[in-house]
């Protein structure tokens, strides 16, 4: 997680410095989205055939040695946007089969009725670590030159790539893998099984839709609503985002004291985190200080990160062991294409009209997402 948030904000701060342009920033976004729907359904059933530890080593090494190459492109003085894109999307096809790989092997790792509370435990660390890579990384990219920053975010990546190599994984449920279909037949019948399953695809449709509105919540778009908006700058950028995700990880931690409760209305606390992000939304496009949009950022993370507990803790439990990596792939693969389309009509958007509009624009879209997921019956009446 500090590997990824350090990235990411190392390369948003340099970029949006270098050309002041969110539309030019958010088209760093639109290399790495594009590159994980292309990747996607090769990767989800890749991470369904194949050793899924061994597969998040090999991409942590990977990110390593890939991050080392944005040195080529960029230095104090300069800076080449189409080799940028590049590595950009290469790291994105290394995150299409990390990700999918991480969450699917969750149930390798834990008992079934403990899936909720490992959730939270891997939710909350991420969270708090990514709250911290958000408070550091802003103060390292504006003070660290370029090449000690990339330096560090590739150890990072080391790191984790050995701390991997420690956890152990249960010999059964990695043998049970069906390893007799092709990667093609693989990925036509993830897709088949994924549309059979009312719950998982209920989930997946729902998180796609709210994947619209996230692009309001892009780095270029955030960066320039605290500039023009809130008078601040990329610190403080950095410390809304550090806050949001410091909530996230206290939500984490109330999730796993109330499992049982998770347990028995998973559906119910899916569908109210769905309206209260678009009220939360619309408060902080109307925010008028940094301290306001900090205020609404402490209340945003605590729902939100119950309700991810919830939705992967669902979708671990229903869904085939030998499935889970297509589904989770299928699910980052479609909504990064929309996360992709949606930050760029924002970025563009906020080149020429007031930034709250997008916001109060994604409050919208929330509520309607929240309608829908109201509307799914195997969704209002689901348990663990």
């Amino acid at each position: 997680m500090i590997g990824n948030v350090l990235y990411t904000v190392g390369i948003m701060v340099t970029i949006y410095k270098y050309t002041s342009s969110a539309l030019q920033t958010a088209m760093i976004m639109v290399a790495g989205s594009l590159a994980s729907f292309l990747a996607g359904p090769f990767a989800g059933a890749i991470v369904d055939k194949y050793d899924r530890k061994y597969l998040l080593i090999f991409t942590d090494f990977v990110r390593a040695a890939l991050v080392l190459v944005l040195l080529l492109f960029v230095s104090e003085d300069y800076y080449f946007l189409p080799g940028i894109y590049l590595v950009v999307a290469a790291l994105a096809v290394a995150a299409s089969f990390a990700q999918p790989a991480l969450m699917a092997i969750i149930p390798s790792v834990a008992e079934k009725q403990q899936i909720g509370k490992a959730n939270s435990v891997l939710i909350g660390t991420s969270q708090a670590l990514w709250a911290l890579g958000f408070a550091i990384g802003g103060l390292l990219s504006l003070r660290l030159s370029f090449t000690s920053f990339v330096w560090f975010n590739a150890a990072s990546f080391v790191l984790s790539g050995l701390i991997i190599m420690k956890v152990k994984i249960r010999p059964s449920d990695e043998a049970s893998k069906k390893k007799e279909l092709g990667l093609l037949q693989s990925v036509r019948q993830g897709f088949r099984d994924l549309r059979d399953h009312d719950l998982a695809r209920s989930l997946v449709v729902m998180e796609l839709l709210e994947h619209i509105p996230h692009g309001a919540w892009t780095s270029a778009v955030m960066l320039a609503f605290v500039e023009r908006n809130l008078n601040g700058d990329a610190d403080d950028w950095g410390y809304i985002a550090a806050i949001y995700f410091g909530s996230m990880a206290v939500g984490a931690l109330l999730a796993t004291a109330m499992s049982k409760s998770i347990d028995r209305h998973p559906g119910k606390i899916i569908i109210v985190n769905a309206f209260l992000t678009c009220l939360l939304t619309a408060a902080f496009g109307l925010s008028t200080t940094v301290f306001v949009a900090i205020l609404v950022s402490i209340v945003f993370g605590v729902p939100n990160s119950m309700r991810d507990v919830a939705q992967d803790t669902l979708l671990q439990s229903k869904v085939k062991q030998d499935l889970l990596g297509r589904v989770y792939a299928t699910r980052n693969m479609f909504s990064h294409l929309l996360f992709m389309i949606a930050g760029v009509v924002y970025a563009w958007m906020a080149d020429f009209t007031d930034v709250s509009y997008i916001y109060l624009i994604s409050a919208a879209i929330y509520f309607l997402t929240g309608l829908y997921a109201l509307s799914s019956k195997s969704l209002r009446e689901s348990r663990i």
